[in-house]
């Protein structure tokens, strides 16, 4: 390994401590995406042991963005065929209210199965309009009390998708941190660099994906 300044060493050392340490957090914290085998072994098991070989084998710490960009991308095909799953059942549904409606038109639970189906779409207004369709046409079907509380959960889910983001917590801050020291690690020695920015953006990633 090419010569390396020692404080920057250390500061390498000590920011993927505290990185790993945070894994270690969200795993004994118990959220979903940090529980299983799959997690213990490519988010924890292997990036500290990776970042343990540093400074005795380099090469083979590569493995610790390896394992992390590994985790990472499964995580996300995971993600991505529930979306579509929870889509397509969505369509299927919505299809479904779409012929019983064309059959008969007051047909209150059709209507309200559709609204049902516009609102797992994320059609929060026409599923609304739905809603209150299905409610004039059965009002004991779908009462006023139930109708009332699914304009507000509606309008929470409107306001929530339009809510300027809060500003930085003090957990994005030190990512941030990480990722500028990672960088100018890097400027030294482009392996040290590369796995701290690796492991301060999965990071944030998984800290934002299991709020």
């Amino acid at each position: 390994m090419e010569l390396f300044p020692l404080a920057l060493a250390l500061a390498y050392q000590g920011a993927s401590l505290c990185g790993i340490l945070a894994l270690l957090s969200y795993w004994a914290s118990g959220r979903p995406r940090a529980t299983g085998a799959f997690f213990m072994l490519f988010a924890l098991a292997v990036p500290t042991a990776a970042w343990g070989l540093t400074f005795f084998v380099p090469w083979a710490s590569l493995a610790l963005p390896a394992s992390l960009a590994l985790f990472y991308y499964r995580t996300k095909g995971d993600e991505r065929e529930e979306t579509r799953g929870v889509q397509s059942v969505a369509d299927e549904e919505l299809a479904a209210a779409e012929r019983e409606i064309a059959r008969d038109p007051k047909n209150a639970a059709a209507v309200f199965a559709k609204a049902q189906a516009l609102e797992k779409r994320g059609s929060h207004e026409l599923a609304l309009a739905y809603y209150e369709e299905a409610h004039a046409l059965s009002e004991r079907m779908f009462t006023q009390s139930e109708l009332e509380q699914t304009r507000e959960r509606l309008a929470d889910a409107k306001a929530a998708a339009l809510r300027e983001p809060a500003p930085p917590a003090l957990g994005e801050r030190l990512e941030t941190a990480g990722l500028a020291l990672g960088v100018l690690i890097g400027l030294g020695n482009w392996l040290m660099g590369l796995n701290l920015v690796a492991l301060m953006l999965f990071l944030r990633w998984f800290r934002r994906a299991s709020i």
